[in-house]
């Protein structure tokens, strides 16, 4: 999955979504700020707009 970090790879928040037992966090990559990454957090969220460190430890990377 997707977890924030304090150094990983720089993104930012663009929206959030109260899902009722966590939020969801769509976040741009710095690198790449045309790209969408979403990912799921309980507990508060960073503001929309936030810069946050992303750790990537398992997933799926499918090119279009």
């Amino acid at each position: 999955g997707i977890s924030l970090e304090e150094s990983g790879i720089p993104a930012r928040v663009k929206s959030i979504t109260f899902k009722g037992s966590h939020f969801s966090l769509h976040l741009a990559p710095d690198s790449a700020p045309d790209q969408h990454i979403e990912t799921n957090i309980v507990g508060l969220p960073p503001e929309q707009g936030a810069q946050v460190s992303l750790s990537v430890n398992d997933g799926w990377l499918i090119p279009q």
